[in-house]
C-alpha cells in the first residue's frame, strides 16, 4: 500500500512499483543517515539478518528498534493523557471486567473436564499466551535438551509457551478447568503428538521410540485435542 496525499487514503500498489519508489527515494537522500530503517519485531531471524545486511550496504546503521518508535512517543502523550506512561490495567481487573475486547489478536477458548489432558502439541507460527479463567491446570512445556518444565496454574494465573515448544494442559482439579488462549497470528496452527507420529512411517516410529508397531497403529490420527484421564 502507499499513502496518496491527494484523496488522503492509502492505495494498492504493485511489488514493481514499490521498489521503484523506495529506490528513488533511498536515492535522493543527501546521505545514507538521512534514513531510518525500522522493521517488525516479529519478523524470524533469517529475515532480521538479510535486511540489516541489505542497510548496513546501503551506508548506514539506522536501526531504531521497538521500544524507542514505539514507547517513547507514548511515554510522552500517555502522561499528557491519562496521567501516567504507561497502563493502569491489572491482572485482576480481568476477573471483574464486564467484557473483554482481544483485537488484533487469534484467541481460542479451552475447557477441560475434571481429569481431561489437553494432547501434547505446539504452535509453529505463534507464541501462546494464557489466561486461565476458572479451575485448576498443571502445564507441562518441553524444549530440546530435553528440557521441561511443569507448573500449576488457578483462576487469574498468566502462562505463557513460546512458539515451537511443545505443551500439554491438565485439569487436575475437581471442577472444569477452563482459560483462554490467545495467539499473535492470522491463523490458528497446530501440530499435535499423536497426529505427527501417526502421519510418520511406522517402522521408523517404532524404531526410536521401542515400541511394537501394533501399539502405534492403536494410537488417535485425527487431532483429538482433549482426551479423558
Amino acid at each position: 500500500m502507499r499513502y496518496d496525499a491527494a484523496s488522503n487514503r492509502y492505495l494498492p500498489i504493485s511489488w514493481e512499483d514499490a521498489f521503484a519508489l523506495i529506490g528513488r527515494e533511498l536515492r535522493a537522500l543527501n546521505s545514507p543517515d538521512e534514513a531510518e530503517f525500522y522493521t517488525s519485531g516479529r519478523r524470524a531471524n533469517e529475515a532480521a539478518f538479510l535486511y540489516q545486511l541489505f542497510v548496513r550496504r546501503f551506508g548506514t546503521n539506522n536501526f531504531p528498534d521497538c521500544s524507542s518508535m514505539c514507547h517513547e512517543s507514548t511515554s510522552v502523550g500517555l502522561p499528557e493523557s491519562i496521567g501516567i506512561g504507561k497502563g493502569t490495567v491489572i491482572l485482576d481487573d480481568f476477573t471483574h471486567a464486564d467484557a473483554i475486547f482481544v483485537i488484533g489478536q487469534n484467541p481460542a477458548l479451552v475447557t477441560l473436564r475434571p481429569g481431561a489432558l489437553r494432547e501434547m502439541h505446539w504452535h509453529p507460527n505463534a507464541d501462546e499466551w494464557q489466561y486461565y479463567i476458572k479451575g485448576k491446570a498443571r502445564i507441562g512445556v518441553f524444549n530440546t535438551g530435553p528440557n521441561v518444565l511443569t507448573m500449576d496454574f488457578n483462576a487469574g494465573d498468566i502462562g505463557y509457551v513460546k512458539r515451537n515448544y511443545g505443551h500439554y494442559a491438565q485439569n487436575v482439579g475437581d471442577t472444569d478447568m477452563q482459560f483462554i488462549a490467545v495467539f499473535r497470528a492470522s491463523r490458528y496452527e497446530e501440530i499435535s503428538l499423536s497426529d505427527w507420529l501417526t502421519h510418520t512411517p511406522p517402522a521408523l516410529v517404532a524404531q526410536h521410540l521401542n515400541v511394537d508397531e501394533a501399539v502405534i497403529n492403536a494410537w488417535p490420527s485425527d487431532t483429538p485435542v482433549a482426551v479423558p484421564e
